[in-house]
């Protein structure tokens, strides 16, 4: 059974290049932090864009200044990188493959709608490449479950408006980036994460210093990866996407 992912712990994202394992080490992200390092400064730039080969350019160059700006150490590499500035001495491939990892977090099933509890809520399952295991090699953790109330009306038409202004960026790609996700995901992170603090009831497969996180809301909307809580919610509101290409195709 997947260990627990600890929010509170470093994780090691590990590659493998032929024979050789290399790490890095990232430390909790806050969601200060991941706003001004990622996703506000995504936004800026696929603003700019008019093509999709520019979205996903824009991606890949943020995800590894993001990467740069996080990571805390590095391990299998020679002593050059070591020191001051030692971000700048890992290979831009490297870099790449560990930028996925980071950002590796999906819908358990993409095409199926979030399940329907018995109280009435609705919720969403997760799978996550989080930390690199015993064996130093990263593996993916499927237990993840975030569990919500139905969202009111007033709270769709929020996620609703936050799409349809992702429609208004001129030149703005629907395409998406792979490996790390869609620019609209990215422009109404925002509106996301709020809507996830509000709608939050429990979650499943989390934990925070070693013991299991589950029905604390509290602690939950404090100490929850702000990416998960941007994949979570944004399955919750998956309808909206579906209706806007509806409106796009008719």
């Amino acid at each position: 059974m997947p260990q627990l992912i600890d929010l509170a712990q470093n994780r090691k994202l590990t590659i493998r290049v032929g024979a050789r394992l290399y790490g890095l080490v990232i430390p909790p992200i806050s969601e200060t932090v991941y706003f001004a390092g990622f996703f506000d400064a995504l936004s800026n730039s696929l603003r700019a864009n008019r093509t999709a080969n520019e979205n996903r350019d824009s991606v890949l160059s943020v995800a590894i200044s993001f990467i740069e700006m996080v990571a805390i150490s590095a391990e299998g590499y020679s002593q050059q990188v070591a020191g001051e500035g030692w971000q700048g001495a890992v290979p831009f491939m490297h870099k790449e493959a560990y930028s996925n990892a980071l950002f590796r977090t999906n819908v358990l099933d993409a095409n199926s709608a979030p399940e329907r509890s018995p109280d009435g809520g609705l919720i969403v399952r997760l799978e996550s490449v989080w930390n690199a295991g015993g064996t130093g090699l990263m593996s993916r953790n499927r237990q993840l479950a975030h569990h919500f109330k139905k969202p009111s009306s007033k709270q769709r038409d929020e996620a609703r408006r936050a799409y349809l202004e992702v429609r208004r960026i001129a030149g703005f790609s629907h395409r998406g980036a792979p490996n790390v996700l869609t620019p609209s995901q990215t422009l109404a992170a925002r509106t996301l994460v709020r809507l996830y603090g509000n709608l939050i009831l429990r979650v499943e497969g989390y934990a925070v210093g070693g013991e299991p996180l589950t029905e604390n809301r509290g602690e939950i909307v404090r100490t929850m990866d702000t990416f998960h809580k941007v994949i979570a919610a944004r399955s919750l509101f998956a309808w909206t996407a579906a209706q806007m290409k509806e409106r796009r195709t008719a």
